[in-house]
């Protein structure tokens, strides 16, 4: 799966990067490389959680009357 990561430089330096698919998923880094990693590493946790949490939600909606 392939996903969009935007990232900008601040007036201070530092660096931000998010997932517009995913809110909430936004990670900042004092280096571009810093920034890359840890977005990474944020929309990694953040797909895996879905995949845990999505079955169970799906059944529980299933079972709704």
């Amino acid at each position: 799966m392939k996903l969009a990561i935007r990232i900008t430089r601040g007036i201070d330096g530092s660096y931000r990067a998010f997932c517009p698919a995913l809110p909430g998923c936004v990670v900042w880094g004092t280096s571009l490389k810093e920034a890359k990693e840890k977005i990474d590493s944020a929309v990694s946790g953040y797909v895996a959680s879905l995949d845990s949490t999505l079955p169970r939600e799906l059944a529980r909606l299933a079972s709704l009357p």
